[in-house]
């Protein structure tokens, strides 16, 4: 769910840009930089559950048992990690 969350800090910011600099402010920098390695995680688990989905179907029938199992565990993390799991 990143890109909702980009347009409204995106629509924020041109709807009324005198807003940011003093809220930038007032959190000061070492929040803004955790929230923008978090923002960033989730667009990378996001980008990586949109690739598995399209990849899925061809690795199924390609991976052993415990592959497969290993595979499933690893996109379900992605999907809860990108906020798909809604």
């Amino acid at each position: 769910q990143p890109r909702g969350l980009f347009a409204t800090i995106t629509g924020m910011s041109v709807f009324d840009p005198l807003l940011v600099p003093p809220l930038l402010l007032w959190v000061g920098p070492q929040p803004v930089i955790e929230w923008t390695r978090h923002f960033l995680a989730l667009s990378l688990y996001s980008f990586l559950f949109s690739l598995a989905q399209l990849i899925d179907p061809f690795l199924q029938d390609k991976l052993d048992p415990r592959m497969r199992f290993i595979w499933r565990r690893r996109v379900e993390a992605w999907k809860y990690g990108s906020g798909e799991d809604y």
